[in-house]
């Protein structure tokens, strides 16, 4: 699991013992918890409901869940620092009761126990491939979320590499006979709220890293880089897009 765990932060694998460092002042790692939690409300899911969070990261997203919708969530991610993180933040947040953290992967979750009413998967996978895990995981007319980023330029701009266009993700969405609930692009305004101090956060404990390790100076550097130059992206024609979609009745 360790190469997963590192290429889900964009991160090379020699910075793996120091994530945990790294990414200490950082609560979430995917979209807004807030309006996860919102838009899994509005879809029904409250007391007596069972959700999964894979990937779920410090927890944020599956403590708000949690907290705002009375429900029951289930958390795995392949990094155990971030799992014991999210353990300590649904103790503070009075949902250690309804939250269940473990070191461990999607396929794990899913042999525990029978579908769930909601499953979620921010900032992990690409959007095909989050789709074909999630929808798996939940029983039909269950309802799953996924953010990724999409290609929304206009023909004759820049190259956009792998990513989706808007429409192809939608396509990729409702092609097994699923349904998109609620859509939300961030605006370029939006992008910078989130990374500014997400970038801060990650600078300044790269920094006292460099000090405490003179040889991790140039791998922290180059991803501080990246970091910057991806954030740019997004910015422009690749914007970060949220989805809920509801299930269909076929595998």
């Amino acid at each position: 699991m360790v190469p997963q765990v590192a290429a889900s932060l964009d991160a090379p694998a020699a910075l793996l013992p120091y994530l945990g460092e790294l990414f200490a002042d950082v609560d979430s790692l995917g979209s807004s918890p807030r309006l996860v939690a919102k838009w899994l409300r509005s879809a029904g899911v409250g007391a007596g409901s069972r959700v999964l969070d894979v990937g779920c990261g410090k927890g944020a997203a599956a403590v708000e869940v949690a907290r705002r919708t009375g429900c029951r969530v289930a958390g795995v991610d392949a990094f155990a620092p971030f799992v014991a993180a999210a353990r300590g933040l649904a103790e503070r947040r009075g949902v250690a009761d309804r939250c269940v953290f473990s070191v461990g992967t999607a396929r794990g979750a899913r042999a525990a126990g029978d579908a769930f009413d909601a499953a979620i998967m921010l900032g992990v996978a690409p959007v095909r491939d989050a789709a074909r895990i999630l929808r798996r995981l939940v029983r039909p007319r269950g309802v799953y979320m996924i953010d990724d980023a999409a290609w929304i330029g206009v023909p004759g701009s820049p190259q956009r590499g792998g990513a989706p266009t808007l429409d192809e993700a939608r396509a990729l969405l409702v092609r097994a006979g699923d349904r998109i609930l609620r859509e939300r692009v961030l605006r370029p305004a939006e992008v910078r709220r989130i990374e500014r101090p997400l970038r801060a956060a990650l600078s300044a404990r790269a920094r006292a890293l460099g000090r405490a390790n003179p040889r991790l100076r140039p791998l922290l550097a180059d991803y501080l880089a990246r970091q910057r130059a991806a954030a740019a992206l997004l910015e422009g024609p690749l914007r970060p897009v949220l989805w809920m979609v509801r299930r269909g009745g076929g595998r």
